[in-house]
């Protein structure tokens, strides 16, 4: 995937690949850098944090320390069959799922946000999250931060379904967004560089919400009864009646009973 290729890169930026990025992704800058953000920008040394900015992102440090996985206790088997790989896989993405909970409600904006929206962001971002930070290679030295603060971007996304307050979860996007951008300028010390690479990690979050839907449309196929309930409401797979047709509330926001964010 290509966002493994972005995140990994420890030296300058490939500009021949700078044509790839989509008309989509150029709009959302310049959409970026003409809204009002919490944060002002700092006058006097551009290639530093200020205060503000230094709070915030300690704040989503230190929620993010959920992701963070001990050692492993047992010996996992060998696994040789796609029926031997679900239970593991669902597992893992339930552990994956209780990290973003845990998370969410280390970040002090998303406290704030009402029950219905906590769900819906939660439920939109498990996949994305599953996916990004199953990355096989990235330097825990070097892109650290930049994953942390795509995690952030990609929970507060303002086009998940059904958002009652859609503006200001927009604005806290667009304030992480606007974090990363700052956090690229400090570590580059070169605007051109660090705005490709923030245009480049954009691009990527478009292919990981391509993934994303895969992953979805191929456990949607699956049998109902071999995928767990937890995982059937983050995905809304409705359960099949008895005369193969799905119930009225396909695609709506659903009211769980085991999600709990609070």
């Amino acid at each position: 995937m290509e966002i493994e290729k972005i995140i990994g890169e420890d030296e300058g930026v490939d500009d021949e690949s700078s044509d790839d990025i989509d008309d989509s992704v150029y709009d959302r800058a310049v959409e970026l850098e003409f809204t009002l953000l919490p944060i002002a920008r700092p006058v006097a040394n551009t290639y530093s944090f200020n205060e503000l900015e230094t709070n915030k992102l300690a704040e989503l440090f230190n929620a993010t320390s959920f992701f963070k996985e001990s050692a492993p206790t047992a010996v996992v088997s060998h696994i040789e069959t796609e029926q031997q790989l679900g239970p593991v896989m669902s597992k893992l993405f339930e552990a994956q799922f209780h990290r973003v909970i845990q998370m969410s409600k280390s970040i002090t904006t998303f406290n704030s946000i009402n029950e219905s929206d906590k769900i819906t962001l939660i439920k939109g971002s498990a996949l994305d999250m599953f996916n990004m930070r199953t990355v096989p290679y990235y330097s825990r030295t070097n892109q650290t931060w930049t994953i942390i603060l795509l995690t952030a971007i990609v929970l507060f996304n303002p086009d998940r379904p059904n958002l009652e307050h859609k503006e200001f979860v927009k604005l806290q996007q667009n304030t992480y967004m606007y974090l990363l951008q700052r956090y690229l300028a400090v570590r580059y010390q070169s605007q051109t560089e660090s705005t490709l690479k923030f245009l480049k990690l954009l691009n990527c979050l478009k292919d990981l919400k391509v993934l994303s839907e895969n992953l979805r449309l191929s456990m949607e196929n699956k049998d109902p009864d071999h995928v767990p309930p937890l995982m059937k409401e983050i995905l809304n797979i409705n359960e099949k009646k008895s005369d193969n047709t799905y119930d009225g509330c396909m695609g709506a926001t659903v009211t769980t009973n085991n999600i709990i964010v609070f």
